[in-house]
């Protein structure tokens, strides 16, 4: 042993202890049981200051660490202050409290006692831990804060349902106070299937749910998302215990505008019948149920367009409007009334068709839509065309239902006026025609497999061929020689060929004229007819000055024929066009006239260079007293206005006899010739014979 280490042994122990007191990285004071401050380190300037401040009066001590507190003052009163002083510093107990001091500083002091009633006060610096604990609590309220301003509700809850922690949000979509439990809130989940998560909602997914509605307040409409149960957590006063949170988003804005959006989707807004996608969900949704029947009436209103052109959009929802009161004031409470669009509604009648009852249901809806309708001080017409099948014996699917409805509705709408039609089969090989006429006519046209007939006009005051009118067939018509051109020329409208099939008619009539030019049989003016939809074209008489030049074929042999009811449609935009024509030299006949809707005085303002009579007039003489009486109006005012009348479909001599009788300047028709090939034509010209009548022998009826 070295003399270093018998000099540390020889050290008092009370030394040794000093030194590592004051090694110790806390600061530390030790008092005897006389409250006599034993000993303390060197950095415990600040501990107990209070306790250890000089009283007023008293003795300053040289060295407080040997001097006992009662030598620096004396008298009762002292002794009391400075008992009451440490005392308050030094307990007989252990305790621990932190304690601030200048500069910021925080102290942990932890007070032991000794033997000997002795204690030992340690205080350790806390100020860094005492910054971090105020960090992670402003943390905490900050967090609060933003728990609290969430835009959605936040819900814990425990494994029995009741609420941890709820946030103001959640607690405004209960009304301002929230649930104490689930139970309590009352939240019900839209679907009637428990997923597996905490309290039936599925973990990563939102879920319908409802809040119930409480006084002065409506029900809320709400997403829950799960977080899934966590790990267990202690609670107060009992076992630790697994929690779930749960997130409530109010979508009840949201469910309104969706169900505003979805009444706008599925309800007319103008008459508020379902429109056409709830027409078809309603009808997918009776078709499906078992055992049900009932039956689809289409029901389209006559010459609607007609009223809104005349007299506005104004008028025509007017219409509208007043169809669809009708139409309901005219079913029993568990029909459905719907408007498809346009003019077209559509009615779902419940029960079976027993005894024709749907007849007479169409007929009585009929009659309901018959009666004029007064707006603004103005009459309008209104009247409708009814189509109507039966499910499921005329269709057992939506589809096959509602085409077999439409092709009802397609039998009578031609006629107009009222009338009424049910589904029969023979309709579906009409339809089939159809479908196959219309697939056919682009490859015919394209192929010229069309053909012109030629039927001679003959002049009653010369006993002579005035002209021909060419007349269009389809030889090879994959349906048949039976189709007349009124069916395929109805599809070739259908189908937007019209100006196809115009330009071939025009370019296969000048071409005949151009062969038949200097020959005697040739007639002196060709008659073709157009449609509506090429009249209505501006570039429609560029075209036919082309084909003249073309052709080499004087403007004046050309006669273009315009039905009448057109006129009466689009007066405005056809006279331009014709105007046109007729200052190319082309020659202008009103075709149909007396047949179609066109009123007299648009007589007066196209130019018209003739007037065809429609062959209904012509069919009714002369026993026909109003076929008559019209027939001689329509003549007069076309010789006021010094037009020539043309009268087709004459088939009798007694037609004939009349007609010239009346002043009609020229004929054509079976009595004269049938429409033949233009190499046929002279044959048939040579066989028409010359029809004077005797002078007197026919007085004016």
């Amino acid at each position: 042993m070295n003399w270093l280490e018998r000099l540390w042994r020889r050290r008092p122990a009370r030394d040794l202890l000093l030194e590592a007191v004051e090694a110790a990285s806390c600061d530390a004071a030790t008092f005897d049981r006389d409250r006599v401050r034993v000993a303390r380190s060197a950095s415990c300037a600040g501990l107990h200051r209070e306790a250890l401040a000089p009283l007023p009066g008293s003795l300053r001590h040289n060295d407080p660490t040997q001097r006992s507190l009662r030598q620096e003052a004396s008298g009762a009163a002292v002794e009391k202050e400075l008992a009451r002083r440490i005392a308050r510093h030094v307990g007989g107990t252990p305790q621990s409290y932190d304690r601030p001091y200048p500069g910021g500083r925080w102290m942990r002091i932890s007070r032991r006692p000794l033997a000997g009633r002795h204690v030992a006060d340690f205080a350790l610096d806390v100020t860094e831990l005492k910054a971090r604990e105020a960090a992670v609590a402003a943390g905490e309220v900050r967090c609060r804060t933003l728990l609290d301003n969430a835009s959605v509700g936040l819900w814990q809850l425990d494994e029995s349902g009741c609420t941890l922690f709820a946030n103001s949000r959640l607690a405004a979509l209960f009304g301002g106070v929230a649930p104490g439990s689930m139970a309590e809130s009352g939240l019900m989940r839209t679907s009637r299937i428990a997923q597996p998560g905490p309290f039936g909602f599925a973990l990563g997914q939102e879920e319908e749910a409802t809040i119930p509605a409480r006084p002065g307040r409506g029900e809320v409409n709400v997403l829950v998302a799960s977080s899934g149960w966590g790990p267990p957590e202690a609670m107060s006063g009992g076992a630790p215990a697994r929690t779930a949170m749960l997130t409530l988003i109010d979508v009840t804005e949201l469910k309104q505008a969706q169900a505003r959006a979805e009444r706008r989707a599925w309800r007319d807004e103008l008459t508020g019948l379902a429109n056409r996608a709830g027409f078809q969900r309603l009808l997918e949704a009776l078709v499906e149920e078992p055992g049900r029947s009932f039956t689809l009436l289409l029901v389209d209103l006559d010459r609607f367009k007609s009223v809104n052109d005349r007299h506005g959009h104004a008028a025509g929802d007017t219409l509208l409007c007043e169809a669809a009161g009708r139409l309901r004031a005219a079913m029993r409470g568990d029909d459905l009334v719907c408007r498809l669009g346009g003019d077209e509604f559509a009615v779902l009648a419940q029960g079976e068709d027993a005894e024709g009852r749907m007849d007479r249901l169409a007929m009585r809806l009929s009659r309901a839509l018959s009666r004029p309708v007064q707006a603004n001080g103005t009459e309008l017409p209104l009247s409708a065309s009814i189509g109507h099948a039966s499910f499921p014996a005329d269709g057992a699917t939506p589809d096959t239902l509602l085409h077999a409805a439409e092709l009802a509705l397609y039998q009578v709408q031609p006629a107009g006026r009222g009338s009424v039609a049910r589904f029969h089969a023979e309709m579906l090989e009409a339809d089939r025609r159809r479908n196959q006429l219309r697939v056919a006519l682009p490859e015919a046209i394209a192929q010229g497999q069309l053909a012109l007939l030629w039927q001679p006009q003959f002049s009653l005051e010369e006993q002579a061929l005035c002209g021909a009118e060419a007349l269009l067939r389809w030889p090879g018509c994959p349906a048949g020689p039976a189709v007349s051109p009124d069916e395929f020329l109805a599809e070739a409208r259908a189908a937007r060929l019209m100006p196809e099939i115009d330009r071939w008619v025009l370019e296969a009539a000048l071409r005949q004229a151009a062969l038949w030019s200097g020959r005697p049989e040739a007639p002196p003016l060709l008659a073709i007819n157009i449609s509506a939809t090429t009249l209505n074209d501006a570039r429609f008489p560029a075209q036919v000055a082309e084909a003249l030049f073309r052709h080499k074929v004087p403007a004046q042999r050309l006669e273009i024929e315009i039905p009448e009811d057109i006129a009466a449609q689009d007066l405005d935009a056809l006279l331009p066009v014709l105007q046109s024509l007729r200052a190319l030299g082309v020659r202008i006949a009103l075709d149909d006239f007396g047949g179609g809707l066109s009123s007299l005085a648009h007589l007066v303002r196209l130019p018209v260079d003739r007037v065809k009579l429609d062959r209904s007039l012509v069919a009714g003489v002369p026993s026909g007293r109003q076929e008559l009486a019209l027939l001689r109006a329509l003549i007069a005012l076309s010789q006021s206005l010094t037009i020539p009348v043309l009268a087709e479909g004459v088939e009798t001599a007694a037609q004939n006899l009349v007609l010239q009788q009346e002043g009609v300047h020229a004929v054509q028709g079976f009595l004269y010739a049938r429409p033949v090939p233009a190499e046929q034509f002279a044959a048939a010209v040579a066989l028409i014979p010359r029809r004077n009548p005797p002078a007197g022998s026919l007085r004016r009826a």
